[in-house]
């Protein structure tokens, strides 16, 4: 579906890791985060652009895990990187707050990270936002390895 919502000028790739692991959750609400991730690369793609969309197991050791409030352990990471103009620090440190949007007004509502963030929070994970100016973005998704 996200290779439907995207305009021509930007391409999407995946690279999906067999060694991730399965995870627990609800289905249709960490569909809704990788979405929602989605949606806010193709805005940052003004021009054009490379969206892409990977996933691979993380070990969390004690500083990552407390950097994101997490437990360590292993993790599965979902990781949705733009190739735009990126996120000054500021910018990236209000990014997931209710309401708090970079597009224009009337072009969102800027619920779409933090919407990703609630669930994945439910999901006892956590939302990590890489970017600086003109380097793109990182969002990526740590969410728990299902122990069967």
């Amino acid at each position: 579906m996200a290779r439907e919502i995207l305009r021509e000028e930007v391409r999407i790739e995946t690279t999906l890791s067999s060694e991730a692991g399965a995870i627990h959750g609800d289905v249709m609400g960490l569909y809704q985060a990788i979405l929602n991730l989605v949606f806010n690369a193709r805005d940052a793609l003004e021009g054009g652009g490379e969206i892409e969309v990977a996933t691979h197991p993380v070990d969390v050791d004690t500083e990552l895990a407390d950097k994101l409030d997490l437990g360590s352990g292993r993790y599965v990471a979902i990781s949705v990187s733009d190739s735009g103009a990126g996120m000054d620090a500021e910018t990236r440190a209000r990014a997931p707050e209710p309401f708090f949007s970079t597009k224009a007004i009337g072009s969102g509502f800027g619920l779409g990270l933090s919407t990703a963030e609630a669930i994945v929070r439910e999901a006892r994970g956590a939302l990590e936002l890489q970017s600086d100016p003109s380097a793109g973005t990182v969002a990526r998704l740590y969410l728990p390895c299902a122990d069967r």
